[in-house]
């Protein structure tokens, strides 16, 4: 099956659903201006896994969504890598597209600036690299899009780890 042209005449989720209606195996690449490019792993039309030039897993995939540009092209008789979605296509385009909500309704929250509030118990927290990069970029005075802006990551990537913060109770938000 030739499946190959350019974003802009079709969306990727009309791609992603093409490939999955027709039970196909194989990769979808999205090759974007700047040179980057996207991957869409589909096993007998289900998406396994998706890689970004930022991500991979779900992130990539909510991230290759946003893909309005470039050049796709769909190959067969590929060698499949392991799994890293682990769902069906439709839960997991709905998992993308909510994460994609969240970035694309998430403008206004980088205004706020995060305040660390380690909590009062005893308890230890522990912390990943980029939770600790996170809070040692956040002193109360810069916003969350400085706070991004000097780390220099992924932006999906970050509003994951700011809703962790969130919800260990190790910052809270507040307006600048």
């Amino acid at each position: 099956m030739k499946l190959k042209g350019e974003l802009g005449i079709i969306e990727v989720s009309s791609l992603i659903q093409t490939i999955n209606q027709l039970r196909k195996t194989g990769k979808l690449e999205i090759l974007l201006p700047d040179g980057d490019k996207g991957e869409i792993f589909f096993d007998n039309g289900e998406i396994i896994h998706a890689h970004s030039p930022d991500n991979f897993g779900l992130e990539a995939l909510a991230e290759i969504l946003l893909f309005k540009e470039g050049e796709f092209n769909f190959k067969e008789n590929i060698i499949l890598p392991a799994p890293s979605i682990k769902m069906g296509t439709e839960r997991a385009i709905i998992e993308a597209i909510s994460m994609v909500d969240e970035v694309q309704g998430g403008d206004d929250i980088f205004s706020k600036v995060p305040e660390v509030t380690f909590g009062s118990d005893d308890s230890k927290i522990s912390l990943d690299a980029d939770e600790l990069a996170i809070l040692m970029k956040s002193n109360g005075k810069r916003t969350l899009s400085e706070v991004l802006s000097e780390i220099g990551m992924d932006r999906v990537k970050f509003l994951k780890i700011i809703d962790q913060l969130l919800k260990k109770g190790i910052i809270t938000l507040r307006k600048e």
